[in-house]
């Protein structure tokens, strides 16, 4: 637990995606999703802060391996 406290990472996906997911799951408009996508964004780069950057640009499933990967090659986790 020490080494994840240490690590700073960034979760990004492709707005396309977060819209889609928004629409998808809250059941609202494309404008009110991309409106919120805008408010929610951070001001500046904050990825540029952190350590890593993982982007989600797929399903849930190919998510978490991606971060079980990431995770085992900066030894944090075993493969």
């Amino acid at each position: 637990l020490s080494e994840l406290c240490k690590l700073t990472l960034a979760v990004t996906a492709p707005d396309e995606l977060r819209v889609a997911r928004l629409m998808a799951r809250d059941g609202i408009t494309e404008e009110y999703a991309r409106a919120r996508i805008a408010a929610q964004r951070p001001q500046g780069d904050f990825s540029a802060l952190c350590d890593h950057t993982l982007v989600n640009d797929g399903t849930s499933a190919a998510f978490e391996e991606k971060c079980f990967q990431f995770f085992a090659k900066l030894g944090i986790m075993k493969p």
